[in-house]
């Protein structure tokens, strides 16, 4: 259908304003994400009325400010449905006590006192309690005076609930959780539902929201049979979010629980159901190759610093065979830590290069992106291919964009902002997606759209166990790289306790001094109050104190700008020895003088992700090492894990591994590397569940879809894309 638009009349536009401007407030009040990309229709459409309550702005619940709101954003999600998704780890009992006498320090407690007393400071205020026999300071810093005097006065009883612990002899509180009338007490006695990455508004007031949320949410047309939903016991997807949120005992919390069987089901039938809309359209071949002669790949080869490997060869002849066959090419290549996989990309990429198609290269963040352009810019030159990169952070994107669509620019890499909709090529053959478990399959789509029938090439620096693979990806056609570069020395990995930072930080003077650089993980940004693990906030004092002007910082929540700049100078920079970081250097980073890898917290790390980590050393010829902090004692489940790390750098043999020692629930992060990152899907718990999906997506086929199955593709939609 073609839509052509004409200068409307006064009068036209007086008759339609009213219309027009109804439209625009309603789309406004249900936000801009009322718009969702619907991979049964392949189109961005507008979300079922019925989910209002599952996408509305946070700042419509009772309590929730603006700062509170961002933070909240910030480490969760933007709307109730990401922190209905957000699911509790553990159950934390409160105990009713009569008596501080009886309150242990480091215990969550509950008890009735008298307001003896209250002390101000500037920046903080005491205020005194006591039980009739002892007393105890309830602590606040940076208050508001106001609401603390509304909420204490001298010689009435509350109730209180928090933290308690000791200070110079002194019980105390900081900052109880709750504060309240002593009839309130059977709400604060019992056991409650903890969640990771709450700390910035607290664990209480988190809850409280989550409960709010679910007096609002609606019951939903069932999309799963009632002969599945009866036969495997499973409630209601309302339902079973409710029994998550509201866990009784600690087995309420288990994957393998009913309500979380229910809503890990939903999130594979939902993959599943994307990933079948990915091969929906057409599979026969209509594009072929010829061969040129010399061909590009030849003078590409002849340019490398090194011979190829045995394998990288082997991967190449399957993959030319792939695109000379009579359907188009979906392949997924797992390459190991230094496998070389991008070169086996860039050299596959050739082939529609030099038949004048053109190819988009397709990075998850900014830094990796940047990174693939720098290595490949080189050879392009001398090739005669005409290469750009396209990120967030490019200045002429829209002369990048013009010369696309006219062919000018024959292979172009980038970050998301290759997916919009003001991209447009002249003739795509080939789409290569980095590290492609960091892309939800909707944005995958997104790109296949641009051209009738590309061939896709998936890359995944993280091996994931062949069976998995098959299991997740059985579409494609899956290639493994495992050997090695000949020049590259194992990487030594060395377990060390805490206690011998001293030693460790003299053998790292040792290092720099021989002009070397170091990598020093921490698993968060800021110091949190639940998980006692090290972060770069804390970490960052004592390494400035023995290696003055030596540190660079990168860490999630820094603009991409400033991650490029400290990432260069640790690069560049000789003076530049250690880069602090969190786990946003885990993949794809490139800095060849780079010896030593230090990783604070070790054993709260999956397998997968320490061998990913590992890998950004040992990317030379010169002696590389890993060091494995941990903090004692360690459970068993820890031990094996380091002890994995330490005898064996296979990476296939560590994702099995990974696969096998997964579901401890101690790791901070809690699916493997290099497969989708589910929210509620357990893969070490949910793997057979993926054969129950693929049998639903069977029997209502992506482009018949009922009503209710355009509901769950709704409720799990990926709504925005953005450049790390």
């Amino acid at each position: 259908m073609q839509v052509s638009f004409c200068k409307p009349s006064k009068n036209q536009i007086v008759f339609f304003a009213p219309y027009v401007a109804a439209l625009i407030k309603k789309f406004f009040m249900n936000g801009l994400h009322a718009l969702y990309y619907d991979p049964m229709t392949v189109t961005y459409t507008m979300r079922p009325e019925i989910l209002h309550p599952f996408f509305k702005s946070l700042s419509s619940f009772l309590g929730i400010g603006p700062q509170r709101q961002k933070k909240i954003e910030q480490t969760i999600g933007v709307h109730p449905i990401d922190l209905l998704f957000h699911l509790p780890y553990a159950l934390e009992t409160r105990y009713e006590h009569s008596h501080l006498s009886t309150c242990i320090s480091g215990t969550r407690v509950t008890i009735i006192v008298e307001i003896v007393d209250i002390q101000k400071t500037p920046q903080r205020t005491t205020i005194w309690a006591s039980d009739g026999h002892e007393t105890m300071a309830l602590v606040y810093f940076n208050t508001n005076a106001q609401w603390l005097k509304r909420l204490y006065t001298v010689g009435h009883k509350k109730l209180i609930s928090g933290k308690i612990d000791v200070f110079h002899g002194q019980k105390q509180i900081i900052h109880p959780d709750f504060v309240g009338a002593p009839s309130q007490k059977n709400k604060w006695v019992g056991s409650v539902p903890l969640y990771r990455s709450v700390q910035a508004v607290g664990q209480a007031r988190y809850r409280a929201l989550i409960q709010e949320i679910l007096k609002c949410i609606p019951s939903l047309p069932e999309w799963i049979p009632k002969d599945v939903l009866t036969q495997h016991h499973w409630p209601s997807f309302t339902q079973a979010l409710k029994q998550v949120h509201s866990p009784k005992i600690l087995e309420d919390l288990s994957p393998d629980s009913p309500a979380r069987m229910r809503l890990g089901f939903d999130e594979l039938y939902h993959y599943q159901l994307c990933l079948t809309q990915t091969y929906i359209s057409s599979n026969k071949r209509q594009r072929f190759y010829q061969n040129a002669s010399p061909s590009l790949r030849q003078q590409a080869e002849e340019l490398l610093p090194y011979q190829l490997t045995q394998g990288q060869r082997d991967v190449l002849q399957n993959l030319d065979a792939s695109l000379q066959s009579d359907e188009v090419m979906r392949a997924l290549l797992m390459g190991d830590v230094g496998s070389g996989k991008t070169i086996v990309a860039f050299l596959t990429a050739l082939k529609a290069l030099e038949n004048k198609g053109q190819v988009a290269l397709l990075a998850p963040t900014t830094l990796l992106a940047q990174q693939h352009y720098e290595t490949l810019l080189p050879y392009c030159q001398k090739l005669g291919i005409a290469v750009d990169l396209l990120t967030s952070n490019t200045k002429n994107k829209t002369q990048i964009k013009n010369s696309l669509k006219s062919g000018y620019i024959s292979f172009i890499i980038g970050t998301h902002t290759l997916i919009q909709e003001t991209v447009s090529f002249n003739d795509l053959a080939l789409i290569i997606i980095d590290e492609q478990h960091r892309f939800g399959v909707e944005q995958r789509q997104v790109l296949t759209k641009l051209s009738p029938s590309p061939d896709l090439l998936y890359l995944s620096a993280t091996p994931i166990p062949r069976t998995l693979a098959m299991t997740l990806y059985g579409q494609m056609d899956i290639y493994a790289l495992s050997e090695k570069p000949k020049n590259r020395q194992p990487i030594e990995t060395l377990v060390m306790p805490t206690t011998k930072l001293e030693p460790l930080y003299q053998w790292i003077h040792k290092i720099i001094a021989t002009g070397f650089k170091v990598y020093w993980v921490c698993p968060l940004i800021e110091k949190s109050e639940e998980l006692d693990v090290i972060s770069i906030e804390e970490r960052l004092p004592t390494l400035k104190k023995y290696f003055p002007n030596k540190i660079h910082v990168v860490h999630g929540q820094l603009k991409s700008g400033d991650k490029e700049k400290a990432m260069q100078a640790f690069r560049e920079d000789p003076e530049a020895s250690i880069l602090l970081s969190t786990t946003v250097i885990e993949v794809g980073v490139d800095v060849p003088d780079a010896a030593v890898m230090v990783i604070e917290n070790a054993g709260r790390f999956g397998l997968s992700q320490l061998h990913q980590l590992r890998g950004r050393v040992g990317r030379s010829h010169h002696q590389s090492y890993c060091v494995l902090l941990y903090t004692p004692p360690l459970s068993q489940t820890t031990q094996q894990r380091l002890k994995v790390m330490k005898t064996s750098e296979d990476g296939f043999h560590i994702a099995e591994e990974d696969l096998k020692i997964r579901g401890s629930g101690d790791l901070l992060g809690t699916e493997q590397s290099g497969v989708p990152r589910f929210r509620l899907a357990s893969l070490s718990h949910h793997l057979g569940l993926i054969s129950l999906a693929k049998e639903g997506v069977a029997k209502e086929p992506v482009n018949n879809a009922g009503a209710a199955t355009h509901i769950l593709t709704s409720l799990f939609r990926k709504s925005t894309f953005t450049d790390a």
